[in-house]
């Protein structure tokens, strides 16, 4: 009777710890299905590195970081979502912002700073570069086309000075005042489609954009220096012409560019404009 008792204790034992592992295969099982790569296609002069982060949005998963497994400009997002919708139409937006959300009407709005941040002359201008992407499903290894949002200012800085020069901050501002750069816009993330040429660019909120280089090297006598500036579509029509302001260790330097020319009335995204300036 003993070792009647003994044996079925021991296959309760064994069917509790294969009932166990079981479980344990089901929550694995279930906590997989939510992960999801993408492949995104980013426009050729937007290069992504290893790590940056794309928010990532649908019905049920707002703003979700996936972040990229390589550098490049057609490159892998992964993360995991809340909510796996197999086939529902969705959007990623890059830069990741944190706290970017959409309203009911499927309004996405984000934001960029008065002044943009640059470690160096030559660095990545991607988390002021906004970006979206968009697809019809969200099987795995979707593919997302994005389409640059903002436009692209260089400022050719030449060095005419005759000695070494340190540039620290260069602005671009309206000649009279007028506020044409806008710091906001918005992109309604259509069901179906998104509609890049038709979205809104906030009311214009500033007369003046600028870029601080927090760590500039020194630009030698006779030699030029491209600082990009990153800004939303303008309309100049307004404005009489473009001021560009250079600050440097050795004093500041101002050049003004008159409207037409250099420059259509309207800068549009996804453009690059190129303005040269001669500090003396």
């Amino acid at each position: 009777m003993k070792k009647i008792s003994n044996i079925i204790i021991a296959l309760a034992s064994l069917f509790a710890m294969v009932s166990c592992s079981n479980d344990f295969a089901a929550v694995d099982e279930i906590a997989s299905e939510n992960l999801f790569s993408f492949q995104a296609s980013m426009p050729q002069d937007v290069k992504v590195a290893v790590g940056d982060e794309a928010g990532y949005f649908s019905i049920n998963n707002n703003n979700i970081s996936f972040s990229a497994k390589e550098s490049g400009s057609n490159v892998i997002f992964s993360g995991k979502l809340e909510n796996n919708n197999e086939g529902e139409f969705s959007y990623v937006a890059y830069p990741y912002i944190k706290g970017a959300s959409v309203d009911q009407n499927r309004n996405y709005t984000f934001s960029i700073p008065s002044e943009q941040i640059h470690e160096t002359y030559n660095s990545s201008l991607s988390r002021y570069t906004y970006m979206i992407g968009y697809s019809n499903t969200t099987k795995s290894a979707s593919s997302y086309q994005f389409e640059n949002l903002m436009a692209k200012m260089n400022i050719v800085v030449a060095n005419n000075t005759g000695r070494e020069l340190v540039i620290r901050k260069v602005t671009m501002s309206t000649e009279n005042g007028d506020q044409v750069f806008s710091t906001s816009a918005t992109v309604n993330m259509n069901p179906t489609r998104v509609d890049m040429e038709e979205y809104s660019v906030s009311a214009p909120s500033q007369s003046s954009l600028s870029v601080r280089i927090s760590n500039p090297e020194t630009v030698q006598p006779e030699r030029s220096q491209i600082i990009s500036l990153m800004f939303f579509p303008a309309s100049l029509e307004a404005a009489t012409g473009l001021v560009f302001t250079v600050e440097t260790a050795e004093g500041t330097y101002t050049t003004t560019k008159t409207i037409g020319g250099l420059y259509t009335l309207n800068l549009k995204r996804g453009e690059t404009y190129t303005t040269p300036i001669s500090v003396n």
